[in-house]
């Protein structure tokens, strides 16, 4: 479904853009689910079957953007009473900011 709904957005973007094939913004795709229900597997096939039709893919995760060791360990010294933040993973443990503006970026097609 994920596949054909890009191909889908992509057709649509080239027809109100004259015939170009190429979209002004990425589309986004979200996934949330369980740990260990296979996002990872999943989202491996879908590179994988982008790339096979010439449609280019970059993928980020939420542990990608975890506080440095060091704001971590501030967090859990400013924050002793509360068992959730002394170790990342857990929502409070991740850069929001960073991640937000990666997100922006890519949807946007910014490059360095």
């Amino acid at each position: 479904w994920c596949f054909d709904l890009v191909k889908q957005r992509i057709a649509e973007a080239g027809t109100a853009a004259g015939g170009g094939h190429e979209l002004r913004r990425a589309l986004g795709v979200g996934i949330s689910a369980p740990q260990g229900c296979g996002k990872t597997t999943l989202v491996t096939f879908l590179q994988r079957l982008f790339a096979s039709d010439n449609l280019h893919c970059a993928v980020c995760s939420i542990d990608d953007f975890y506080l440095t060791n060091a704001e971590q360990q501030e967090l859990a010294r400013s924050n002793e009473g509360n068992a959730l933040l002394q170790l990342r993973g857990n929502a409070g443990s991740h850069d929001l900011e960073l991640g937000a503006r990666t997100l922006q970026r890519l949807l946007a097609r910014e490059r360095d």
